[in-house]
């Protein structure tokens, strides 16, 4: 009695085989795919983020070298890559950080003079990265990502005393506080004109600061004057001279945003 093998028309062991080589080489492309784009595209946007990030805080530094007249472009969209086109934002803004009133005395008051103190805000709003703020004021730059606090310029807070000879040089925040948000292009345009004046037997000088960036206590100490109930005092007679002879330079400073 013979027996007869049956098989089913088309089942051969080269098909099996070229339907598993199939079912492979998809799960490898489908694994690749899926590395591709929870692993590699992610870290690709991020350093465009960075790279992004990096110029606009270069850019925005310029300002410390052209104050307090300057003209700077910056470029507040970014970031974008061929698989992730949605731009970065950032927000321009400028507003009053604190003030300072001066007051200059020989025996009696004769003088005084208040200014506000202006700052320059940029916040940038990332999508892969942490957001970071950045403020310019008293001619230094701060930076925060909402839990550090960097300073990446010093102020340039310039009250000086050479003897009885003191300069004090203050800017005048004269615009009004405005914003400018996107992510094109912002321009920040700032100009100042200056007064300058000169006193000679002054008695004491009286600085009161009001400044939420930036402290001036080392620099007011630096230049003599001491803390006291009602200011910052600085005294001819408790440095040994009969007079002070005080030079002010006072600048009013415009901010514009467009």
């Amino acid at each position: 009695m013979s027996s007869t093998i049956l098989s089913s028309p088309g089942c051969t062991r080269d098909g099996v085989s070229s339907v598993l080589g199939a079912i492979l080489v998809f799960a490898v492309l489908t694994t690749l795919v899926t590395s591709i784009f929870i692993y590699y595209l992610p870290i690709l946007k991020k350093n465009a983020e960075f790279k992004h990030e990096n110029e606009l805080i270069d850019r925005f530094l310029e300002i410390v070298d052209g104050y307090p007249n300057c003209d700077i472009a910056l470029k507040l969209g970014g970031g974008e890559t061929i698989f992730d086109p949605i731009k970065t934002s950032a927000t321009l803004e400028t507003n009053v950080s604190g003030h300072v009133s001066l007051e200059l005395f020989n025996g009696t008051p004769f003088f005084l003079r208040r200014v506000d103190l202006g700052c320059v805000n940029l916040t940038i709003y990332n999508t892969r990265i942490g957001d970071v703020k950045l403020v310019f004021a008293d001619g230094g730059v701060v930076m925060t990502d909402f839990k550090r606090y960097v300073v990446l310029e010093k102020p340039n807070l310039d009250v000086r005393r050479s003897g009885r000879f003191v300069k004090i040089v203050l800017y005048n925040f004269t615009s009004k506080p405005e914003e400018l948000a996107g992510n094109g292009f912002g321009f920040v345009r700032i100009r100042a004109n200056y007064q300058t004046y000169e006193f000679d037997n002054v008695t004491d000088i009286l600085v009161n600061v009001r400044d939420s960036i930036f402290s001036w206590n080392s620099t007011l100490e630096r230049a003599g004057f001491v803390s006291g109930s009602s200011g910052w005092v600085l005294s001819a007679s408790s440095l040994g001279y009969g007079n002070l002879s005080v030079k002010l330079t006072i600048y009013d400073v415009d901010v514009e945003l467009y």
